[in-house]
C-alpha cells in the first residue's frame, strides 16, 4: 500500500504519514492504531502490550522442576 492510499483509506494526512516513515516527526498512539487498523495490522499493538495470563506459584515450581519449601513457625 502505498503512503497515499493510506492517507486516503485512513484519514490521516499524507505529510504525517510522510513525516512518521522518516522518522521526522513522532506519531500519536490514536493515529498509530488507526494507521494499523486501516493496514489489517492491529494485532501488533495486541501482542506488544497485552501481558499473559499470571501463572500460580505453585505452577510456576512445577515448571521449573523446584521443590517447595514449607516455612514453619
Amino acid at each position: 500500500m502505498t503512503q497515499r492510499e493510506l492517507s486516503e483509506k485512513s484519514g490521516v494526512a499524507l505529510m504525517s504519514i510522510s513525516g512518521f516513515e522518516s522518522g521526522r516527526t513522532s506519531v500519536s498512539l490514536t493515529t498509530l492504531i488507526q494507521l494499523l487498523r486501516t493496514m489489517n495490522k492491529l494485532e501488533l499493538i495486541e501482542n506488544s502490550f497485552l501481558q499473559p495470563e499470571p501463572i500460580s506459584p505453585r505452577l510456576l515450581f512445577k515448571i521449573e522442576n523446584k521443590k517447595r519449601i514449607r516455612v514453619r513457625k
